[in-house]
């Protein structure tokens, strides 16, 4: 009994311990989106990228996803990318949702949770941003508001990534 304990006692702080957080390198991955091509993380390097991790039965979903996709219009253009990764649902169900909101960034494809696993995600939705050189500058649980984002980008355009 003891033993069993120690053993999952070093489990747990090692998955603990594994754990993505801000200034680390952002784990690189590929992945397919919905029309089956590879998206690669690294591909996007220049760039601010907010990771976000989602399904179709996270909260408030069907309000905040057009949301997301409203404020991903409006930056698009400076040097800014989202990557949305559902997490486990099958691509029918993705496209679906896809189409019925008007998304236009680009939905990765996470059926066997491989990715989430990488950022050892605690709950979803959860989003990662991604400076242009590849660091994790923030971790935020749940739907990203557009004032946050463009208060990150505008830091990490002016070079200010430490706030």
């Amino acid at each position: 009994m003891v033993t069993i304990f120690i053993v999952l006692s070093l489990c747990i702080t090692q998955c603990r311990d594994a754990r993505v957080s801000k200034g680390d390198d952002a784990p690189d991955f590929n992945a397919q989106n919905v029309d089956g091509e590879q998206v690669k993380l690294s591909d996007y390097r220049g760039k601010i990228v907010l990771v976000h991790f989602w399904a179709s039965c996270c909260t408030d979903f069907t309000s905040a996803f057009p949301q997301l996709e409203r404020t991903y219009r409006k930056l698009h253009s400076n040097d800014f990318e989202l990557l949305a990764v559902n997490c486990g649902e099958p691509v029918n169900l993705v496209k679906f949702a896809a189409h019925f909101h008007g998304i236009s960034f680009p939905l990765l494809m996470d059926e066997h949770w491989e990715i989430a696993k990488l950022y050892t995600i605690p709950s979803i939705p959860i989003n990662f941003i991604i400076s242009k050189d590849g660091k994790i500058i923030d971790k935020v649980l749940g739907w990203p508001s557009e004032e946050y984002l463009r208060n990150i980008i505008g830091r990490l355009d002016s070079g200010r990534s430490d706030q």
